[in-house]
């Protein structure tokens, strides 16, 4: 029984489920809310009859015209367009039937001009609204401040609850005065668990080394292939897109250790997490990666950076930590790092045993749905007799 967010069923009227507008991008697109939004709306739809929320997805993902893609001007125009149409949607959609909570996923930047103005729209209705950042810039921005920074805070004050994924944001929001915020983690799928129990027979390939991302500067691959390249007889292979120009530079900082697999179909990435020795992301910035939780599960050790929700995600300060973090954009304590894990077999299996306990202690959708069904409910504004 879900008896943490049942008691506010008085709330409802005449027993009719809560409401809820999901505007989120989803679908055949690429990214890390997609990713989420996918595995909220995939969990939602296999527990319908024992909930009391009806989740309603509305699409809010960019237009894939990519013919106006490439400058800043065209791709502000793009925004524009797209963030016109969906604010379009918006008022259709509620001018049609009510809700109760309107849903906004955001990574702000120029986006928080639209979720303003849904908010806006949701609020002149009576309609509670949550707004999710899915990004762990927020520290950042606040010590820097400008124009993204008053608007967060502008959107903040808007929302009857906003939601980070990230402890680092979460305090900094707190330390500037704002209540209305709580901290959800992203959760592990169950999608994820059946790959895992269906390659039981993997076994762990000595000195592989796996890195899953996008083949961009800043997740560090550079560093990545320039400190494998000091480290003898280390196989590493790169998945996930990749520019031919990038290939090529990197083809060449590398060797016949380097293997550029590109983008991979989803088992074959769970294949390969559950194969190599350690996984590495040696990311600039992040927000809460999926790839970190799919690589805890899969019992991986694992060589990261402290960005984003990163060290949370592995207990990096408690007794037990699940993983190394180094400095961003350190060769050497990259180095020394996977060569830790590589040399010592037992304490790299040990890293891989605690990430996959916390993976599932913390991390499952079925413990992440209900804190999430708990701010939910507790941000819906009482119905009217």
């Amino acid at each position: 029984m879900r008896s943490s967010w049942r008691a506010t069923r008085h709330l409802l009227r005449h027993n009719m489920a809560i409401k809820l507008l999901f505007a989120t991008p989803y679908g055949d697109i690429t990214g890390g809310i997609n990713q989420w939004a996918k595995h909220i709306i995939g969990y939602h739809s296999t527990i319908l009859s024992d909930i009391d929320i009806e989740v309603l997805p509305m699409n809010t993902a960019r237009s894939k015209d990519k013919s106006i893609i490439g400058s800043p001007l065209r791709r502000i125009w793009l925004g524009i367009r797209t963030y016109s149409a969906v604010i379009a949607d918006l008022r259709r959609r509620i001018s049609d039937r009510h809700y109760d909570i309107l849903h906004i996923t955001t990574s702000a930047s120029l986006s928080l001009f639209k979720d303003i103005c849904m908010m806006h729209i949701a609020r002149r209705r009576g309609i509670s609204t949550v707004l999710h950042f899915h990004f762990g810039r927020i520290p950042q921005l606040r010590k820097r401040g400008g124009w993204e920074w008053r608007m967060i805070k502008r959107a903040i004050a808007l929302s009857t609850t906003s939601i980070v994924i990230d402890k680092a944001s979460y305090d900094t929001l707190l330390d500037e005065g704002i209540e209305n915020v709580a901290l959800l983690a992203n959760p592990l799928s169950r999608s994820v668990e059946e790959l895992i129990a269906n390659h039981q027979d993997v076994e762990r390939k000595p000195r592989h080394i796996v890195f899953v991302g996008h083949g961009v500067r800043t997740k560090g691959v550079y560093e990545l292939v320039r400190s494998c390249s000091r480290i003898e007889g280390v196989h590493l292979s790169l998945i996930g897109p990749i520019a031919p120009a990038v290939r090529t530079e990197l083809a060449t900082l590398g060797g016949e250790w380097l293997e550029i697999e590109g983008a991979q179909p989803y088992e074959r990435v769970i294949e390969k997490l559950l194969s190599c020795s350690c996984f590495v992301l040696p990311t600039y910035t992040e927000g809460f990666p999926n790839v970190i939780i799919e690589s805890m599960a899969c019992s991986c050790s694992i060589v990261t950076t402290p960005v984003g929700a990163i060290p949370e995600m592995l207990d990096i300060d408690g007794s037990k930590p699940c993983g190394i973090c180094v400095d961003v954009g350190d060769d050497k304590a990259l180095e020394d790092a996977i060569r830790t894990m590589l040399d010592n077999r037992e304490v790299a299996e040990e890293y891989g045993r605690r990430a996959r306990a916390r993976v599932l202690d913390e991390y499952m959708i079925d413990k992440v749905w209900d804190r999430l069904n708990n701010i939910w409910h507790k941000s819906v504004k009482p119905k009217r007799n």
